[in-house]
């Protein structure tokens, strides 16, 4: 028999097994490359829209914590929560909050510390200037006495300093956010 009759036979020649191999080796890596892809990398275009929902969510804790007579435990449920919620999402979450209780002529003022890290944050209410330092984690509270209906307040964290008025009778919260993904970071202050 000659090479033409073997091929007109239909018997398949040994290259064309390696050319079909070939093709199914790219097949299979062009519709498994792009699952690879999604289950190790994550957009960070979502940071804005999770920090966003932050920032509405906190006051709705304080005033739910309010409502339960427990504002501190609240925050620092939710702030536990949302540290969970981030990291599910591959995204960094850090916040500090200050709480500012008004009852009977004094504020009680307590900071809430989820940074990672041992944190000094210094609050001035009407020149009374003190700081608290916060371990990761925890709360630490101290009592400021004053007197009148409006206070001049300034929180200062990392050399950041916010400036604000506290009014009397009124529960008050500030709330330093960030939120972060590779070289993404989103950051937020919340005043309520």
């Amino acid at each position: 028999m000659s090479t033409g009759s073997l091929r007109a036979s239909g018997k398949p020649m040994k290259g064309q097994f390696f050319i079909i191999g070939a093709l199914i080796i790219c097949v299979l890596i062009f519709f498994g490359l792009p699952l690879g892809i999604d289950l190790v990398t994550t957009g960070s275009d979502d940071l804005s829209g999770i920090a966003g929902n932050l920032e509405t969510e906190f006051p709705h804790a304080l005033n739910t914590g309010i409502n339960r007579t427990a504002p501190v435990a609240t925050l620092h449920n939710f702030s536990l929560a949302s540290k969970d919620y981030c990291l599910a999402r591959m995204a960094d979450f850090r916040t500090l909050w200050v709480v500012f209780e008004y009852d009977n002529g004094d504020f009680n003022v307590t900071a809430g510390n989820f940074f990672g890290e041992s944190k000094t944050v210094t609050v001035n209410i009407s020149g009374d200037v003190r700081d608290i330092t916060v371990p990761q984690g925890s709360e630490n509270s101290t009592l400021f006495s004053t007197a009148g209906s409006r206070f001049s307040t300034g929180v200062s964290l990392d050399g950041d300093t916010t400036e604000f008025v506290l009014v009397a009778n009124k529960t008050s919260f500030f709330c330093t956010l960030s939120l972060g993904r590779g070289g993404d970071i989103v950051k937020k202050q919340i005043l309520a």
